[in-house]
């Protein structure tokens, strides 16, 4: 990612408050410079769920580059903290990435990283029960989110149990009931404020994850 600081450094910059909700352009690619964010999706009965959380340094909206600013849909997005992004057009991206030796490779695989971290969850939701279901996505979102501290990850808590269920395909009881089980079974810490998961003691986790 840091191929692209130069290009980003002279875009547009954005400051949001936490739990402010804006659109994002159909038209531009962002990088969050800090803070956290999640992308959501408004379905037209007014209801929203979580695709996906943005964290410093990441860069998103690559869809709109691949498919050359035509709008597939709105996604929106959430300031979990208070939060700064860049943005730049995608014609104006283009001509960087024109101008670097492996542009397009940095880009692809920067797209195909979010990429893998769905076709996980995808693996998760068809082959995994509940409760792996649950796990994998904890561990997932505090390895990628948190620091890794001896043999446990701790991360910072933006997880409602509604969201837990929308992203693992169960229901919020499903979830609180797991969630309460873990925590029982000392294998995590779950409050509002934090996340914390003991590697060593989930013994029943899928899909490469560790």
């Amino acid at each position: 990612m840091g191929s692209f600081k130069p290009v980003f450094a002279s875009g547009n910059i954005a400051y949001y408050k936490r739990n402010t909700v804006f659109e994002l352009s159909s038209e531009h690619l962002y990088k969050l410079n800090y803070g956290a964010l999640k992308i959501i999706h408004f379905n037209k009965d007014g209801s929203s769920r979580i695709k996906y959380i943005i964290q410093t340094g990441e860069l998103f909206g690559g869809l709109a580059y691949l498919m050359h600013g035509k709008k597939v849909y709105t996604e929106h997005a959430e300031a979990m903290e208070d939060s700064e992004l860049s943005s730049i057009h995608i014609d104006e991206f283009d001509e960087y990435l024109r101008s670097l030796p492996d542009g397009y490779r940095d880009f692809m695989e920067a797209v195909g990283q979010r990429i893998i971290k769905l076709e996980r969850r995808i693996d998760s939701m068809v082959f995994g029960n509940a409760q792996q279901r649950i796990i994998n996505l904890l561990l997932e979102y505090t390895k990628s989110y948190g620091a890794k501290l001896e043999n446990e990850y701790v991360a910072p808590n933006y997880l409602t149990h509604k969201e837990i269920s929308t992203l693992t395909g169960t229901s919020r009881q499903t979830v609180t009931k797991v969630l309460n089980d873990l925590r029982k079974q000392q294998k995590i810490e779950y409050n509002t404020r934090e996340i914390i998961v003991h590697i060593r003691r989930l013994d029943n986790t899928l899909f490469g994850l560790e």
